[in-house]
């Protein structure tokens, strides 16, 4: 990236392997920016070593552009690329995350029919035997009741009549217990 200012551009030429030393020549062999020094140390044994103004001389200039600018063009491209990749991924996650989402609305709506269709049946089932069992309770109220009340009858029957009369009055009774049983059963 260039700055802002274009008149506040610098080129740094020492050479980074040697510090304080000045890029003066170029190897074409190995395509790179060397000192004197760098050089005579990796260099030395390759006849492909001019100067900076020589090589720049016959560099191709217009070749470097139409490569940089092919360069530009491809790496737009590869951005473009993975930014459509991108978009396309958020939205893909998206439609997934609404059908998804969809699906459980659907499920917990067919489960809340469920509950509701369970619960209906559940108190229907709940009042019917609720109602049986009130009615098997009153029932079985009254025959206590009348055998509270046949026990008071004996005694009093009892203290008053003779025991022939006791008697009759204990097998009436009976039956009549008898009768109420067969209904509880």
């Amino acid at each position: 990236m260039l700055p802002d200012d274009e008149d506040n551009v610098s080129i740094d030429n020492t050479c980074p392997p040697h510090t304080g030393k000045t890029i003066e020549l170029y190897c074409h062999h190995h395509n790179a920016l060397c000192c004197v020094l760098r050089v005579s140390l990796l260099h030395r044994t390759f006849k492909d070593v001019n100067s900076i103004d020589d090589t720049t001389k016959s560099f191709p200039f217009d070749f470097i552009e139409y490569v940089f600018s092919k360069m530009r063009d491809e790496s737009k491209t590869i951005v473009e690329e993975d930014e459509n990749k991108l978009a396309t991924l958020i939205a893909d996650c998206q439609t997934v995350t609404n059908n998804v989402a969809a699906v459980i609305k659907k499920a917990k709506d067919k489960l809340d029919d469920l509950h509701r269709s369970f619960q209906t049946e559940l108190d229907v089932t709940y009042q019917r035997h609720k109602d049986s069992l009130n009615d098997r309770l009153h029932t079985k109220k009254i025959f206590h009741a009348n055998v509270e009340n046949t026990n008071q009858l004996k005694v009093v029957i009892k203290e008053r009549f003779y025991d022939s009369q006791t008697f009759i009055a204990m097998e009436q009774s009976k039956i009549q217990l008898t009768k109420h049983v067969r209904r509880l059963q």
